[in-house]
This record gives structure tokens, C-alpha cells and sequence, in this order.
């Protein structure tokens, strides 16, 4: 059933009223609402069944169920607070069950994540439990594309996961910046995160709570799946005591599928859902199936097939909305057989645009996946700075340099190096500003810029050159200055500038151009 956005609104408001008011008047209520208009009684009472089918999936049992939902009031750990060897920093984020802290690691000099319970929690054996699961679920899983975990420790009664720290955003934050990604920058991310859970996968582990927040995207372009808080192992472990509820729907309203929000065991396609549904949002910036209440969202997971993601953002391609569609499908029997099935389309995809596009995307996966040196972003940023210096040294001096000259090609020249030292320098600046605010993208733009950077600056070496011929008889200074500039421009475009990038940016980290 596909409802239109106006059509929906209306469903939306009489289910949300509906909700209200007991079972038996829900009817009678819907009758006086919809008068004559049969089908929309026919949608509100559609979504009110499968409403009640999906049941209390909001509420998680067990203890620390009040401070889930009212928000957890327990005093937080405060910066250069110690726990064992680890010295908190800030708090990076928290859920239902624990708080993550930035931490450094005194004993080995290192950034880390450290991962506690919350305080009302400590005693409760089966959160210890569940952080237990965690941290041995993510600890053998050892690839590129999922977080990795250095160690669990219990420190004074505190149990904790000591866990990777990688400086990035999550792709909630992207999208609460920036809006829907590109298509491209949300595919490159989506295949990295498809290569996670494959790896999951093949370990026998469902993630089960796939969503923007728990997405990394570093500032090296390397992509994390973080959070394995409520995976469950389809390996058979009779002995291992149950950490959730037969029947019990676990994860997060919005990015469940519908085999979990009744309540069913769900399986490997159960995680494509969720993946179907994080794409669909980084395409478009909406999640497809996000209702006024909890209840309607998961009325609308269990009914209503979403828009086209081309409906809603016209560059993205046949191909994707398909991918999408095929990992949206209500039945798991539907959708891609398994996560490597689902990597193979997307790189397909991506291979394809990439062709269009004249530079092959998604970045290839490396065995190491490390990041680049520090020291080399670093000085990549202070040879793009002092170009950017040298560039407007030149653009300003160029006019007196141009008088010099005189005659006709006077203004020629000013106008030519004043144009290509903009242009150069314009770019170098977006560069600069893209690394540091959007360091996802700034792989593509590395690709896109490369070419035209090489050619600019060329361009302006010539340029200078010749105005230093032109000058160099009667200023032999600042001519024979002119003519080492220009020589040094040269040499830094073909050599200097190609071994900063790639030191900066390996090539498993950005794309070639």
C-alpha cells in the first residue's frame, strides 16, 4: 500500500486520536471521523491492528527501564575522574544501557573509549551480562568496519568496555548538520557499513540496533559500526544464560523490522532492514517510516511501503532505489539472502556512478584499514596554507608588476594571474574547510579538485614567468624573485603536492583521480 504524503497526514492524525481513546469506542470514533470515506477507516483501522500487534515493543523490561525513558539521572563521571588506569575526559554519548566516555589510557599514553553501565545498573547482572556479550561479540570481530575492542575490565565493582577511540562524527550528527548526503558520500558510507555487517554475519552475529547513532564515519573517511550493546549470536549456546525475553521486540522504534517489532527472533535480514531503512535516510534526510508516535512508526513498518528515494531526491539513481526497496521488503524472505549479496549490488552501483563520473568510488577496502599518519594530515594543511599564501602574494602583486610591463599586455597579464590565483586559491580554502568540517566528503573533492589544482598552478607558473622576463631587465629583485616562485610552483604541482595528498590520504583512503 503506497499512501500519499496528505493522504498520510490525515491517516496519521485519526490513528494518533484513535490511540487515545479505549479499543471498543476506536470504531465508533473512526465512524463519525471518516463519514463516507470508507478506505480511510479501512487505512486508520489497518494501522490500529498492526499497532496492537506490534505491542508495548517501547517498553524494555528489567531494572533501569524509568531512567531509559525519563532520562538517566545519575551523576555522570567528571572530567579527570579516574576509573582503574583510565582518566575520563568527556562524555561522548549514552543509551539505555550505559554511558561511553572519551578516556585516556595512563599505562599506554592512548585515546579510548570507555564504555560504563549506568550507576543504577552495576548490580544488575544481566546488563553486566548483556556488556559481557558486547564486548566478546566485538572483540572477535576484527575488521575495519566495525569498532574495535581493546579490553573488558571491572574496576572497583565498575564493569567497562575499553574500546577504539576514532576521531569522526556519527552519521546522526552529518545528518543533523548538513541534511541528506550525497549520493555518492552516503553510498561509500553504506558499503562500508554493508562490509561490517557481512563480517557480523559470518561470526554468527545479528547487530539488531542499526541506526545513524550508531554509525562512525572518521575523520579519515574509515567507517565504524559501534554498539553491539543488544546483538544476539545465532550460534547455538545452550548453556548461555538469556539476556532477553522470548517474545520480547528489541531495538529501536524507526529502524526495527517487522519480524522484531512482533516480537519474532528476526535474523541476519533482520539487520538489511534496519540498513535499508539508515540508507534511505542518508539519502533523503527522513526516515521512511517515522510516525507523530512510536506506535504509529511501527504501524507504518509493519503496512506502509515508503516513497521512492527518487521521489524525494532526484539524483539518486534506479539502481539505488531498488537496493533500498529490496532490503525494505516486509518479508524476509524478500530481501537480499545476505549481507555479502547486498555488498556486491552496492559496489556494482558504485563502480557504475563511478564510471559516469570519471573516478572510481567506493574507496577499495584495505586489509590494514588504518589511518593516515596525524603528522601527514598536518602537513598536508600547512602546504595548502602557505600555496594559499604564496597564491595571494602573487594575486597582489601582480598589479604593480603589470605597470612594469605596461603596454598592451598590461592588463592581460594582471587579469590572467589575478583569475588563476582566485580560482586556485578558492579551491584550496574548500579543501582546507571541507577536511576539517566534512571530512567524509573531502575524499570526493580530493578527486574532483586534483586535476584542476595541477593545471592552475601551472598556469600561474607561466604566467609569472613570463612577467618576470618582461621585468627581470630593469628589477632584476623581484624578477629573478618572480622567476623562483614561478620554478618552485612547477615543482611543488607535479611532485610536492601529489606525495603530501597520498601521504595524507592513502589510497584506500581516498579515490584516485
Amino acid at each position: 500500500m503506497t499512501i500519499t504524503s496528505d493522504r498520510w497526514a490525515r491517516v496519521a492524525e485519526l490513528f494518533d486520536q484513535a490511540q487515545e481513546r479505549p479499543r471498543h469506542e476506536q470504531a465508533a470514533f473512526l465512524d463519525g471521523a471518516c463519514g463516507s470515506d470508507h478506505e480511510l477507516k479501512a487505512d486508520v483501522m489497518a494501522l490500529l491492528d498492526a499497532g496492537s500487534r506490534a505491542g508495548d515493543f517501547m517498553a524494555p523490561s528489567g531494572p533501569g527501564v524509568g531512567a531509559l525513558l525519563l532520562g538517566d539521572t545519575s551523576p555522570a563521571l567528571q572530567a579527570g575522574a579516574m576509573v582503574g588506569a583510565y582518566r575520563i575526559q568527556r562524555p561522548l554519548g549514552q543509551g539505555g544501557m550505559g554511558v561511553v566516555y572519551l578516556a585516556e589510557d595512563t599505562r599506554l599514553g592512548r585515546l579510548v573509549t570507555l564504555k560504563v553501565l549506568h550507576a543504577h545498573d552495576t548490580a544488575d547482572e544481566t546488563r553486566r551480562e548483556r556488556l559481557r556479550f558486547e564486548a566478546r561479540a566485538a572483540a572477535a570481530l576484527v575488521h575495519p568496519n566495525i569498532g574495535a575492542v581493546h579490553a573488558l575490565e571491572d574496576l572497583d565493582g565498575q564493569l567497562c568496555i575499553v574500546g577504539e577511540y576514532m576521531p569522526g562524527r556519527t552519521a546522526r550528527d552529518m545528518l543533523g548538520t548538513a541534511g541528506p548526503l550525497p549520493v555518492t558520500e552516503a553510498i561509500d558510507v553504506a558499503v562500508q557499513v554493508a562490509r561490517g555487517l557481512d563480517a557480523a554475519h559470518r561470526h554468527g552475529i545479528i547487530h539488531r540496533d542499526l541506526k545513524p547513532e550508531n554509525i562512525l564515519v572518521g575523520d579519515n573517511g574509515i567507517v565504524r559500526i559501534l554498539d553491539f550493546g543488544i546483538a544476539r549470536s545465532m550460534t547455538s549456546q545452550a548453556d548461555r544464560p538469556r539476556l532477553t525475553e522470548a517474545g520480547a521486540a528489541v531495538g529501536t522504534p524507526g529502524y526495527m523490522s517487522p519480524e522484531q517489532l512482533e516480537g519474532g527472533a528476526g535474523d541476519f535480514r533482520s539487520d538489511l532492514f534496519a540498513f535499508g531503512t539508515v540508507l534511505y535516510e542518508l539519502v533523503t534526510g527522513r526516515n521512511p517510516f517515522q510516525g507523530a508516535t512510536s506506535s504509529s512508526t511501527a504501524a507504518r513498518i509493519l503496512t506502509v511501503e515508503p516513497a521512492r528515494l527518487s521521489s524525494l531526491n532526484p539524483l539518486s539513481p534506479p539502481d539505488l532505489d531498488a537496493i533500498v526497496e529490496t532490503c525494505l521488503k516486509k518479508h524476509p524472505e524478500e530481501r537480499y539472502v545476505c549481507a555479502a549479496d547486498l555488498v556486491k549490488a552496492l559496489e556494482s552501483l558504485a563502480q557504475s556512478l563511478a564510471s559516469d563520473m570519471g573516478s572510481p568510488l567506493p574507496r577499495p577496502q584495505t586489509a590494514a584499514g588504518s589511518p593516515s599518519d596525524p603528522s601527514a594530515r598536518v602537513l598536508w594543511r600547512i602546504h595548502q596554507g602557505v600555496v594559499v599564501l604564496i597564491l595571494s602574494g602573487l594575486a597582489i602583486s601582480s598589479w604593480w608588476v603589470a605597470a612594469w610591463v605596461g603596454g598592451r599586455l598590461r592588463y592581460t597579464l594582471f587579469a590572467a594571474v589575478l583569475a588563476l590565483t582566485v580560482a586556485d586559491g578558492t579551491m584550496r580554502v574548500h579543501l582546507l574547510f571541507a577536511e576539517r568540517h566534512t571530512p567524509a566528503a573531502v575524499a570526493a573533492q580530493l578527486a574532483r579538485t586534483r586535476d584542476w589544482l595541477l593545471r592552475l598552478d601551472v598556469m600561474v607558473a607561466l604566467i609569472v614567468a613570463l612577467s618576470a622576463s618582461q621585468v627581470l631587465a630593469n628589477h632584476q629583485v623581484v624578477g629573478a624573485t618572480l622567476l623562483a616562485v614561478s620554478a618552485a610552483l612547477a615543482v611543488t604541482a607535479w611532485a610536492v603536492e601529489p606525495t603530501t595528498t597520498d601521504a595524507a590520504f592513502p589510497r584506500g583512503s581516498h579515490p584516485p583521480s
